[in-house]
């Protein structure tokens, strides 16, 4: 902070040390200064100005320094006003009983101009560094509640999981060892936690398939086939390394595209390849890199099948088609 911008206080009842101190703090360049020989006054006006040094005697009729001191106590104590107290020689005791009040140092009378200055100047760097470290701490404190805020988003995200959720969901240690698992997945692989199964014996898979995105498994107990898509996160509890594996059953939509696939590749009566399967097979086969053989085409065309759906109807047509197909 300028020299300009730091506002200091001299409360004093001897108007000549007054005199004195504030000549010390301008030749060093302080403006900005508030000089007071009744204390009272000097309480009246501290919320006005907020000083960011003190200069205070000690000994000062109505109200002593203690007291002023009590009466600023919370200010001094969240480093919003640093204090230097005057004193004489003998004053050990209040000297003491300042200190103890937050004091952070004191200057003997009669002055010492140069170990004035030199306290002056060491005190409000003290204080410059106390007010940027509750700057850090308050940051700190921000930071510390948005990550406290963010965990209990987390936790609460798994809580949804464990009791809502229609996904397979495990909890593991840093050895891939299950610790805890939603209530859908230890039904669905008929598991308990207290079997103290590892999740890749449990899913019969490698310990690099956890990261995959997508594992198609064979289920034990009926022999039916699960196709799960797959997400692995790291996370921390109590501070140790663990992760979360969630797996979603998407077999009944793999199996659809398959059927929608081959419908799409086939004849909707005969089951035989169409023409877009057609096209495919002879890409590749013409395309290939690696056919080193001849290909041969058979076409087989049907020209009277539209008088068997006229003679005997749609059904025996159908029949036709269908029987044509397995024969060939």
């Amino acid at each position: 902070m300028n020299k300009e911008n730091i506002r200091i206080f001299i409360v004093d009842d001897n108007s000549t040390n007054i005199k004195i101190l504030s000549q010390v703090v301008s030749k060093e360049g302080f403006t900005n200064i508030n000089k007071y020989t009744d204390p009272r006054q000097a309480l009246d006006e501290f919320s006005e100005y907020s000083p960011h040094l003190v200069l205070l005697d000690m000994q000062m009729p109505d109200i002593n320094g203690i007291q002023f001191l009590q009466r600023i106590q919370d200010k001094i104590v969240n480093a919003q006003v640093a204090v230097i107290v005057l004193t004489a020689t003998n004053d050990k005791q209040l000297r003491q009983e300042a200190l103890s009040l937050g004091t952070l140092d004191y200057i003997e009378k009669p002055f010492n101009i140069a170990e004035t200055i030199q306290r002056i100047q060491n005190v409000l760097h003290l204080q410059s560094k106390k007010q940027d470290l509750e700057e850090l701490s308050d940051e700190l404190d921000h930071e510390l509640q948005q990550t406290n805020n963010s965990l209990k988003g987390i936790k609460d995200t798994l809580k949804v999981l464990f009791s809502e959720s229609s996904e397979f969901v495990f909890i593991l240690d840093e050895k891939n060892n299950i610790i805890d698992a939603n209530k859908v997945a230890c039904d669905k692989f008929n598991f308990s936690l207290s079997d103290c199964y590892s999740l890749p014996k449990l899913l019969a898979i490698t310990e690099s398939d956890i990261k995959s995105a997508k594992l198609t498994l064979t289920i034990k107990d009926d022999n039916s086939q699960l196709i799960m898509e797959c997400k692995h996160s790291a996370l921390l509890i109590d501070n140790h390394p663990h992760s979360i594996f969630i797996g979603k059953d998407v077999t009944g939509k793999e199996q659809d595209k398959t059927k929608l696939t081959l419908m799409a590749q086939t004849h909707y009566i005969s089951g035989l390849p169409n023409r877009f399967q057609l096209k495919n097979q002879v890409q590749q086969q013409f395309f290939s890199n690696n056919n080193q053989q001849g290909v041969v085409f058979l076409f087989i065309s049907f020209f009277d099948a539209g008088k068997v759906s006229q003679r005997y109807g749609p059904k025996a047509h159908h029949q036709y088609i269908v029987s044509s197909a397995q024969a060939l």
